[in-house]
């Protein structure tokens, strides 16, 4: 942990190797994620057809959104106008390579 985190944690995600190591372990213990963020798409998808009448109109901001997952979860539905913030260097990273 630092001194200068809001959230204390004793993973530090500015480094790649436990950034990447704690996604991998995550996805592993907690396998209900994938399907979560199956539901979550779905209903970003229907919220937009219902909603949003202009081709190609959708815009997504993700906070803290990690190695980009729920990201492509979603890209993978439809496209968008998609920002995601993460302070950590290699979590963008790693959401960067999900194009």
């Amino acid at each position: 942990m630092h001194s200068d985190d809001d959230v204390p944690t004793s993973v530090d995600f500015r480094i790649a190797e436990v950034a990447q190591t704690w996604t991998t372990e995550s996805e592993l213990k907690k396998p209900y994620r994938v399907e979560a963020r199956a539901r979550i798409a779905e209903r970003v998808h229907t919220h937009v057809a219902a909603h949003v009448h202009a081709p190609g109109a959708m815009r997504v901001l993700e906070l803290g959104g990690g190695p980009g997952l729920l990201a492509e979860a979603i890209l993978g539905r439809q496209p968008a106008d998609y920002t995601l913030l993460d302070f950590s260097a290699p979590m963008l990273a790693m959401a960067r390579q999900r194009k």
